[in-house]
């Protein structure tokens, strides 16, 4: 296997989003495409829980700048390439500020994680409010306006995540809201919510959920970077809590330059994706090298 070497991952607020994908248990459809043909109600069997062969990705914080650029200019953002998989996908989105009296719309849909990665601008991200005038999109997404509920006031650097059944929607502050979103789906919820080709006639109140019901969670840069500080230091991140639901976990690591003579850490694992959000300092990650003394760990 060859040995890659990822370029230098610059300290800034959002930091690079690294993507590490591994194949396990077969090939499948190719990358982007959903599985082929219509699901019998509650038969899972066929949806892998694992993408197809997909590359290593990655978007440096010039990628992300200039994506946002692009979208602020009006153009179609070609530094950020929307990526999507059986199990997750990314969308390059930015929201301009809100004409007077335009309606807002809101979203409401079972089965998928929404995760909000705040690349520049500011506003809210509002959820749990009561949604009115909804129409059916696709099967299990719903789209309405909405009264009440929680605002999370979003800027730069922050980092978002709304569970499946969560009414919720952006209102971008007066310089617009540019964002990367971030779809987890496990397969337990039909493909169409992300890829677009419905897959299913059941109805959507008779499908399993995914992950269980938990709270929307909001962390600010200021949370990161506070975190940040506080691990350096030799503690606990008390500005960021270990976050673990059955289909995604975030976790906050800080790596210290390795002692001398003393070579790193490697891991290989199967059925899971990482995702690396940089949040300060730099490094290189290594991908596709060859693995040596291995050991199997729990």
């Amino acid at each position: 296997m060859m040995k890659q070497t990822l370029p230098t991952l610059r300290r800034v607020a959002l930091g690079g989003a690294l993507l590490i994908s591994y194949t396990a248990w077969g090939s499948g459809p190719a990358h982007g495409q959903p599985p082929a043909g219509r699901l019998a109600p509650g038969d899972y069997s066929r949806l892998e829980a694992l993408p197809g062969s997909v590359e290593t990705v990655y978007w440096s914080a010039e990628n992300l700048e200039r994506a946002h650029q692009q979208m602020t200019g009006g153009d179609q953002p070609t530094a950020f390439e929307s990526f999507v998989t059986r199990t997750h996908s990314y969308i390059f989105l930015r929201r301009g500020p809100r004409p007077t009296g335009q309606p807002l719309r809101f979203e409401h849909h079972g089965g998928v994680t929404d995760v909000y990665l705040i690349v520049d601008g500011s506003g809210e991200v509002v959820v749990d409010g009561e949604m009115q005038d909804m129409r059916t999109t696709r099967p299990g997404e719903r789209l309405g306006h909405m009264t009440g509920g929680q605002r999370i006031q979003v800027g730069k650097g922050d980092i978002v995540n709304i569970p499946p059944n969560t009414t919720h929607g952006t209102i971008p502050g007066s310089e617009g809201l540019t964002y990367v979103l971030q779809k987890i789906n496990v397969g337990l919820y039909p493909w169409s919510l992300i890829a677009g080709t419905s897959l299913i006639d059941a109805d959507p109140n008779s499908i399993e959920l995914a992950p269980p019901s938990v709270e929307t969670m909001h962390w600010s840069a200021d949370d990161l970077e506070r975190a940040r500080q506080q691990m350096i230091a030799g503690d606990r991140p008390t500005a960021f809590e270990t976050f673990l639901t059955r289909t995604h976990s975030y976790i906050f690591l800080h790596r210290s330059p390795p002692e001398e003579g003393r070579a790193p850490t490697a891991e290989r694992h199967e059925g899971v994706t990482d995702v690396y959000i940089i949040v300060g300092g730099s490094g290189e990650l290594v991908v596709g090298g060859e693995m040596q003394d291995v050991r199997e760990s729990t």
